[in-house]
């Protein structure tokens, strides 16, 4: 829970660029949050998984289905035969 006692927020404009990194460090920080978006059909068009880097398993689900993949994501690690073993595997995957 936030320090300041405040559970829920709302950020307008929550999927632009600066307030997606609020929204981010607000959800750390233990907030609820909402956003407000100017195209309400993005929620249907959105899907959200959880997924870890260093788990194929997790990527190979959230990949399945997708004509494409934007990988701007950074798996944090100390490992390097992990990290390989993920990428390897990850690029073999993908068509």
């Amino acid at each position: 829970m936030p320090s300041s006692g405040v559970e829920a927020v709302c950020v307008t404009g929550a999927g632009g660029y600066i307030a997606s990194w609020l929204v981010k460090y607000l959800l750390e920080k233990g907030y609820t949050v909402r956003g407000t978006v100017r195209n309400p059909g993005a929620k249907e068009r959105l899907t959200l998984l959880k997924a870890d880097l260093l788990n194929y398993e997790s990527l190979r689900e959230a990949i399945n289905g997708c004509d494409g993949v934007f990988h701007t994501a950074s798996p944090v690690t100390d490992d390097l035969v992990s990290l390989y073993y993920v990428y390897k595997k990850f690029w073999f995957f993908l068509p």
